[in-house]
């Protein structure tokens, strides 16, 4: 398959024509689409908390999620072309004191059986969760609000990942902060009770783990540990990458050696020592290449002292290779509690046959960085593309597009940002969908 380069974005103000800017030669504006008012007074669509905002449905359709002016969950569907085909809203909403806690999230998955898999809530709470026949919500007339249920654990940080034809939610399990997953189960057309615990915690040192990446049934895990602090600085350690081969029934290390589960952090040594000195922010993004090349973003200071995006590079056996992506100027410290509004968002990245790319937000600009994987000298090329203010926006993409036909959905929406998880009031914002061919 040709790797072809396809964008779409969401914008939050500013031009309404990309292509007014330069962009490289294979890249070309096509459309736009604009979704419902949204909800936008905490950081509740950062990619930390929101690894599937937009979703792949059957058809060409996607599925995309997020708050809508009055704070209830809204579900729309778009048309193969991205027209707006449904728009549904969820009981119960959620509750307003969660809604502005910047741990708030909405993660959507999909299943063989043609199920289009929500659920939302905030950290440490219990969720919402509940599923519907893609068919079904199609046939919905008019506004329309479907129904879920609490879900019976105590999580942060939902994720759907569609693993062949299975379908995982991995979360961090709260109050102990074990990282597990659930598989649904199509014939009770429900979410597995007893989780599969693949991260273990000590009460002290609690792993956080983002993104997993996925080729078929191979998957790997990366995570750091936050360790105590008194000095108000955040404190995370090491980079740590754990492979399976079987779907997550069981893992190893990257030099075959096996784990017992859940993975003890006594157990295995890091990839990358990354100490708590260059102030690592617990956040990993990671992706295969179709060759098996695994690739792992961190956030940690380079060098010179400065925050950087940072990527390493996994061959087959060998050692991380790791490159500095980006190039912020502004020095910072990792400190305060709660979710910190810095300069430099978290990124995504994703991997063609050719290219690897990273998406992310600096100094208020979108940004695509992109490196050619066979060049023998590492050099990113980057793109900023200025939408308005994106406050705190953090890149969320729809992972099964990029894997399949090279398209690269990012939902974007205006983010404001209060101190400790708390809102910063405004009105709502329009999330919009920017459409970008090759």
């Amino acid at each position: 398959m040709p790797a072809a380069t396809v964008w779409i974005l969401g914008g939050c103000g500013g031009s309404d024509d990309p292509s007014s800017e330069d962009l490289p030669s294979s890249l070309g504006f096509d459309s736009s689409t604009d979704l419902g008012p949204a909800y936008a007074d905490s950081s509740i669509n950062t990619s930390v908390f929101r690894q599937q905002s937009i979703l792949a449905i059957a058809g060409g359709m996607h599925a995309v999620s997020y708050f809508d002016e009055l704070g209830d969950v809204c579900i729309e569907v778009l048309s193969a072309t991205n027209a707006r085909l449904r728009s549904v809203r969820v009981d119960p909403p959620i509750e307003r004191r969660l809604l502005a806690d910047g741990h708030c999230s909405i993660n959507l998955g999909y299943s063989a059986d043609g199920r289009i898999h929500f659920i939302f809530g905030a950290h440490g709470s219990v969720p919402t969760y509940g599923s519907i026949r893609q068919a079904a919500l199609l046939d919905l007339a008019g506004p329309a609000r479907i129904s879920g249920s609490p879900w019976p654990h105590r999580i942060t940080y939902p994720q759907f990942y569609r693993v062949r034809d299975e379908l995982q939610l991995w979360f961090r399990s709260d109050p102990d902060s074990t990282i597990q997953f659930v598989r649904y189960d199509p014939a009770a057309a429900a979410l597995a009770v007893s989780p599969v615990s693949v991260l273990a915690a000590n009460g002290l040192e609690m792993p956080y783990m983002n993104q997993l990446a996925q080729l078929g049934s191979h998957l790997a895990l990366s995570w750091l540990y936050r360790v105590p602090s008194t000095d108000g600085i955040v404190r995370n350690e090491g980079l740590y990458v754990a492979v399976s081969d079987d779907a997550g029934l069981t893992w190893k290390t990257r030099g075959a050696v096996a784990l017992a589960l859940p993975i003890e952090r006594a157990r295995m040594a890091p990839e990358i020592s990354l100490p708590n000195t260059v102030q690592p922010l617990n956040q990993t993004s990671s992706c295969f290449a179709s060759d098996g090349t695994l690739y792992v973003s961190f956030y940690a200071k380079d060098s010179a002292g400065v925050h950087q995006i940072q990527i390493a590079r996994f061959t087959t056996g060998g050692a991380a290779e790791v490159e500095v992506v980006s190039d912020n100027t502004e020095r910072y410290d990792l400190s305060g509690a709660g979710t910190l509004s810095l300069t430099l968002s978290r990124p995504q990245i994703v991997a063609s046959n050719s290219h690897v790319h990273a998406i992310y937000r600096q100094a208020g600009a979108l940004v695509v960085a992109s490196r050619d994987r066979a060049a023998a000298t590492p050099t990113w090329s980057i793109v900023r593309r200025n939408f308005g203010d994106l406050g705190v926006w953090e890149p969320s993409h729809c992972r099964e597009t990029w894997d399949t036909d090279r398209r690269l959905l990012v939902f974007i929406q205006q983010v404001r940002q209060g101190p400790r998880d708390t809102d910063r009031a405004g009105g709502p914002t329009t999330a919009r969908v920017f459409t970008f061919h090759g």
